[in-house]
């Protein structure tokens, strides 16, 4: 039988990872309108609308997100659509998000039964389980290590000096964000599984998007 593991909250994640350094996008949790009112301006327009709660996953598969809200007329439409959405599961509310642009990418890591820590990166958003764009190393990583992982994927091609379609990745911030990761899963042991994905990346920041950390 396979062990059960339980999913960190929000809250619990965003501690979790400034322990590290690790940037999560800007937001805030609430349940009612008067409460999305009391916060909207702590934000700049578009918006970025969740589900969240215990076992809450796979949002954009399950349309448990609403993106390019630009009011707070916009952002009561899509509660009602969302929580429709979410029938049957167990809510505890929504997250309101600041609305990132840029190359999508995934950061993860494991502990593997034979290898320890391991950390993972790849190709980001729904195309990370769709092309399997990954590159894999053991923990701790070097510097070397996290320059290997980008270059050994598809995702390469948005570090260039001209990136890709017009989009174009910061290397430095991605490596802090991989050595960094590599660090959280070699201190904290009870961290079995996390991933980050999206991360979003340009060429001044990279930023974790959503965090999933089962413990």
């Amino acid at each position: 039988m396979l062990p059960e593991y339980e999913l960190l909250s929000y809250e619990d994640s965003r501690q979790l990872a400034a322990k590290y350094g690790l940037p999560l996008v800007k937001g805030r949790r609430f349940r009612t309108l008067d409460e999305a009112k009391k916060i909207i301006h702590e934000f700049k327009p578009p918006f970025v609308l969740k589900v969240i709660g215990p076992g809450v996953m796979h949002k954009t598969e399950k349309r448990l997100i609403a993106l390019n809200l630009e009011s707070l007329d916009e952002i009561s439409v899509a509660m009602d659509k969302l929580m429709r959405n979410a029938k049957g599961m167990n809510v505890d509310g929504f997250l309101m998000q600041e609305q990132k642009a840029g190359v999508e990418l995934i950061i993860g890591g494991k502990r593997d039964t034979a290898f320890g820590a391991v950390v993972l990166f790849g190709s980001g958003g729904i195309m990370a389980e769709l092309y399997g764009d990954v590159a894999m190393r053991v923990a701790p990583l070097s510097r070397k290590d996290a320059l290997d992982m980008i270059s050994e994927t598809k995702a390469r091609a948005f570090f260039t000096e001209r990136g890709f379609r017009g989009r174009r990745a910061d290397e430095e911030h991605v490596i802090k964000l991989l050595m960094e990761t590599s660090r959280l899963m070699l201190n904290e042991q009870r961290v079995m599984e996390l991933d980050f994905n999206p991360v979003i990346a340009d060429s001044r920041e990279a930023v974790i998007v959503d965090a999933r950390i089962l413990v």
